[in-house]
């Protein structure tokens, strides 16, 4: 529905700038969910396949304990098996906490800037020190992210 919208011609005038924003914001919004989705498919996919040829892997193995040769390369394969394994679950799982972060930093003023104001309060040098150190390590925290 959205890029219904932004298609329209009189979308785009200088009286409907405010209604712009929203839109352009969802869209872009929703694009990168899109994204994530098809990115966290293809891995589930991947994952379900490591899991499904290692089963078979599996299998074999208990059926061709007559063959050296073969059990090496068959001990082989399911290593490599279990690692891509691990590793798209690895990633599906940093994914998933990426996004639980970002969920929960995805309310209405989560993309406003802020403010802050530290006041010393009664306490003497001693108080005006901690408040110097806590400003410190606020304009630290606030460079690196």
């Amino acid at each position: 529905d959205l890029e219904i919208e932004s298609s329209n011609p009189s979308f785009w005038d200088a009286s409907n700038s405010a209604r712009n924003d929203v839109v352009t914001k969802e869209i872009g919004r929703y694009s990168r969910l899109k994204e994530e989705m098809v990115l966290w498919e293809k891995l589930r996919k991947d994952a379900t396949e490591a899991l499904e040829l290692l089963e078979e892997l599996m299998n074999n193995q208990k059926s061709d304990d007559d063959n050296n040769n073969s059990e090496n390369d068959n001990e082989e394969m399911i290593l490599l098996t279990q690692e891509e394994c691990q590793s798209s679950a690895q990633q599906l799982l940093l994914l998933s906490q990426k996004y639980e972060l970002s969920t929960l930093l995805s309310g209405p003023y989560d993309d406003s800037p802020c403010r802050i104001l530290l006041t010393a309060g009664a306490g003497g040098t001693e108080a005006c020190d901690w408040v110097a150190m806590l400003y410190r390590m606020y304009v630290r925290h606030a460079t690196y992210m």
